[in-house]
């Protein structure tokens, strides 16, 4: 890829945040290589140039231009893969044992594309690797081993340790997001991703992870029985979505906060809240969500859900 644009954009960006060249590119290439990017003396993969800018917080979106025909086909089928990934990830496709065979396959020639001196491409296969070995019915133990290795590639394992503030590419934060799903990470160690994500992510990034990932330590939270902190932390998710376009996570947040409020004595107006969540699962047509918040309200507040 071209170095001329990109590498201007990253210049710019990570003068403008006041960013090393070092905190940048760790993990990811050499400082050297990072400034002759930025001063387009060197080409670049797309997904090192992706991981560069993602680590600013921002995406190659409007860069396809300077890549080279190889380059913009290779990128286009790593996308490809991705997509039906996620997608399979999400539930929203149910691929067969043959399209799953598939997908491996090209995870393998993904994991085998690293360019130079960068392991992205074996990072984000080995994510993926992970992923798929946890729909196939893998441990948990074997699922958080091979997630400890895709994050070694780029990132230690104890980046909240760290003295200065911490950037985090895309596959990065998917891959803690996991590992802290998986029990590998405490809430405490979540509180320099969460900074970094709210300073740099713009508002439909926000919607798209950093919600996740709040409803998840929210969660964590409730069962810890730390109240207080799960009402905040579904809070703060919830004022990402009002900001926002989306209500994914808005009737499971509100249930959430409801009931961390209700643990913590502060009951006031909770059975209309709960009427309010009825609402929002029955827009969402999940049918379960209704029967729990109406099974809460009745046994727990001694109300009923106002139709």
């Amino acid at each position: 890829m071209e170095g001329s644009g990109i590498g201007q954009v990253i210049l710019y960006y990570r003068q403008k945040y006041q960013f090393s060249q070092a905190q940048v590119c760790d993990g990811i290439c050499s400082v050297m290589t990072m400034s002759r990017i930025e001063n387009g003396g060197r080409e670049c993969d797309f997904l090192v140039a992706e991981t560069l800018l993602s680590r600013l917080g921002k995406t190659t979106e409007g860069f396809e231009f300077a890549l080279s025909e190889e380059e913009y086909e290779q990128a286009r089928q790593r996308h490809a893969v991705e997509r039906h990934l996620e997608a399979f990830l999400r539930g929203d496709a149910v691929p067969s044992e043959e399209e799953l065979r598939d997908a491996e396959s090209e995870l393998t020639r993904l994991g085998g594309e690293a360019s130079g001196d960068s392991g992205l491409h074996r990072q984000l296969a080995l994510y993926y690797h992970a992923m798929l070995q946890e729909r196939r019915g893998a441990s948990g133990e074997e699922v958080c081993d091979s997630l400890r290795r895709a994050l070694r590639v780029t990132c230690p394992e104890d980046w909240d340790a760290a003295a200065q503030e911490r950037l985090f590419g895309a596959v990065e934060v998917k891959i803690i997001y996991q590992l802290f799903v998986c029990g590998f990470y405490a809430v405490e160690q979540m509180e320099s991703l969460l900074q970094y994500m709210e300073k740099y992510y713009a508002e439909d990034e926000k919607e798209r992870s950093l919600v996740p990932l709040l409803y998840q330590i929210a969660c964590r939270c409730e069962d810890a029985k730390r109240y207080r902190e799960q009402v905040s932390y579904a809070g703060q998710a919830i004022a990402v979505i009002n900001s926002g376009r989306s209500y994914r996570y808005l009737a499971e947040l509100h249930f959430l906060r409801v009931r961390g409020l209700e643990r913590l004595g502060e009951g006031s107006g909770l059975s209309d809240i709960c009427s309010q969540i009825y609402y929002l699962y029955l827009i969402c047509e999940d049918a379960e969500g209704m029967r729990q918040v109406e099974d809460y309200a009745q046994k727990v507040l001694g109300c009923e859900i106002r139709r």
